[in-house]
């Protein structure tokens, strides 16, 4: 190992005590060093900024060989650096007199960055919340070449590990990031990283490692351990399913016979808000893109997400979906093969956005009847997902006695990608039944319709900034007449979305769940817009969204939900029911 030693200073007139600070630059490197006299004939070497937040150590003061820092009062022990109080440690580099001088030792750059130790602050960091931290782990990772995947799978790792009902959206979010790393170069790749680790420590602060269970062996063909895995699922055995499950990829299962196991099972319900779905389709993403060795680790998670999702076709409100479904399961074989487009497609729309719940399925299945393929059906939808968007009663949002608002409107659009996205990769018929959860999705957000929809005011030639500039001034209507009109003059679609994401890095909004929900439906939007061959629609609705005033704390709104339930006798009142 290469190493250099620097001179600090004399060691004649080094007061016992006394303190010195060397500055300078090795190996493209920038260095500050501290060296305390802090015993006879001993000299200890730490660097001069705090790892806190970088405010200089040498103006801190030392008892008993512990550093305290003036600025925050953390404390390092001056012969590891380890720190007493706080949360990193410090680091130190070693010293020696040399004819009569005090010298340190810097070690070579490449060799500076320790990845094995790093990776463990960093986990530290998420375990604590300490996200000032966990930043300047992932940046010193990747000074030291650590690929910015890895970074995103240390976050879905992490949750995957911890979290008390299986995956969140830390898993959907590293996902989603690891097509935004190409537009950032170097260290700049933290701000798309950061992401996804803030999310995975938000909700897993403290929490210990979950016990998983002990693998057994597949008791048949995949086809037979399936079974065994759904029926599983259905009985809400998470051990039982967990042990088939890791049995399954011990025994060296791949993604082919895997992946359609997980979308099978999103299929039998409508599972929390329709997050299974995407979560699973986000989850196979990462896999794809960092190996399927990683599978151990994320999809037990995925699994128990799962097994412990509100099973919502089976409550009152939405019951009638299974009840309709139920007689009609042979005819999906038939819908899945169907090619044709959707004769009526005003029509099924219509009934979405305006029918009743029964008028919203019917027309599904009408379309389906009529030969439609289900992918022209599932374009319907997304464009009505996008359309409850544009005609939202945006005062409602901010409104204490409702619980409805625009993160409710969100799902719709997310679910109904998320669908495209697994009917893409895996061709079972029960896979159309997320056809009918779609329509009922969007139907049920009838209630949050403004009494007119919203009008647009007339602009002339839009720019990007123009967008950006209504949305960052609140001026919705503005923002979605602009954003329509830069498409429709052939504005490039990735120059928007690129300045919308950017907007959501630069902290427009603030809560780690809300900043999720931001990013997953803006990315979503786009590539909607794709699919559904240039419809500006969904891109509209995340603009709307963007520019509306978005409520992220809800204190006031529980308060007064609390005192109308306890001392009233009220439930919480939702409008979507």
């Amino acid at each position: 190992m290469r190493e250099t030693w620097i001179p600090v200073r004399p060691v004649e007139g080094f007061e016992l005590g006394a303190a010195e600070v060397v500055k300078g630059e090795h190996e493209g490197r920038r260095y500050q060093i501290v060296v305390f006299h802090a015993e006879p004939e001993r000299y200890h070497a730490v660097d001069n900024l705090c790892p806190h937040e970088g405010y200089p150590l040498v103006q801190g003061y030392v008892k008993d060989c512990v550093l305290t820092c003036a600025w925050h009062n953390f404390k390092f022990r001056l012969e590891d650096g380890a720190c007493l109080k706080g949360d990193e440690a410090v680091t130190v580099y070693a010293t020696r007199v040399q004819g009569g001088v005090v010298e340190v030792r810097l070690r070579a750059a490449a060799r500076a960055i320790d990845v094995p130790a790093t990776f463990a602050s960093l986990r530290e960091g998420l375990l604590r919340g300490q996200m000032a931290r966990v930043t300047r782990d992932a940046v010193r990772l990747l000074q030291a070449r650590v690929p910015a995947e890895m970074l995103l799978l240390a976050a879905a790792r992490f949750d995957a590990e911890r979290a008390e009902w299986g995956a969140t959206h830390a898993l959907a979010v590293a996902a989603d990031m690891l097509g935004e790393l190409e537009r950032f170069e170097g260290l700049e790749q933290a701000l798309p990283v950061m992401q996804a680790l803030e999310l995975a420590a938000d909700p897993n602060r403290l929490r210990p490692l979950r016990a998983l269970a002990e693998p057994v062996a597949p008791p048949g063909d995949a086809e037979a351990t399936f079974a065994e895995l759904r029926a599983a699922v259905e009985g809400e055995d998470a051990a039982r399913a967990e042990a088939l499950l890791r049995g399954a990829l011990a025994a060296g299962w791949g993604r082919e016979v895997v992946e359609p196991w997980f979308l099978r099972l999103t299929s039998d319900h409508f599972l929390g808000f329709g997050h299974a779905l995407i979560y699973v389709t986000k989850g196979f993403d990462l896999i794809e893109r960092v190996g399927f060795d990683y599978a151990e680790f994320l999809l037990p998670a995925l699994l128990f997400r799962i097994v412990n999702s509100t099973r919502e076709d089976t409550l009152p409100p939405m019951l009638h979906v299974e009840e309709f479904l139920a007689p009609r399961e042979e005819r999906l074989g038939d819908w899945r093969a169907n090619a044709g487009p959707v004769p009526d497609a005003a029509g099924l729309r219509a009934a979405v956005l305006d029918g009743g719940k029964h008028q919203a399925r019917e027309a599904v299945a009408a379309a389906l009847d009529a030969g439609a393929a289900p992918r022209a059906v599932l374009d319907e939808l997304a464009r009505c997902a996008a359309e409850r968007m544009l005609r939202f009663d945006a005062p409602l949002e901010l409104r204490d006695d409702l619980q409805d608002g625009w993160l409710d409107l969100t799902h719709a659009l997310t679910y109904a990608h998320a669908i495209r996205e697994a009917l893409e990769r895996c061709d079972h018929p029960r896979l159309l039944r997320h056809l009918f959860f779609a329509a009922h999705f969007v139907q049920r957000t009838a209630p949050l319709d403004a009494p007119e929809r919203p009008r647009e005011p007339a602009v002339g030639a839009a720019s990007v900034a123009d967008v950006t500039a209504a949305v960052a001034g609140r001026r919705a209507e503005e923002a979605v007449a602009l954003a329509r009109r830069y498409l429709a003059d052939g504005g490039a679609p990735a120059a928007l979305r690129d300045a919308f994401m950017d907007w959501l890095y630069a902290d427009a909004l603030i809560l780690p769940i809300v900043v999720a929900h931001g990013l997953k439906t803006c990315l979503a939007a786009f590539a909607e817009r794709e699919a559904l061959g240039g419809d500006p629609s969904p891109v509209l609705a995340f603009t709307r969204l963007a520019a509306s005033p978005l409520r992220e704390r809800d204190v006031s709104r529980m308060v007064h939900e609390a005192i109308r339930f306890l001392d009233g006798g009220q439930p919480p009142r939702r409008l979507t029911l």
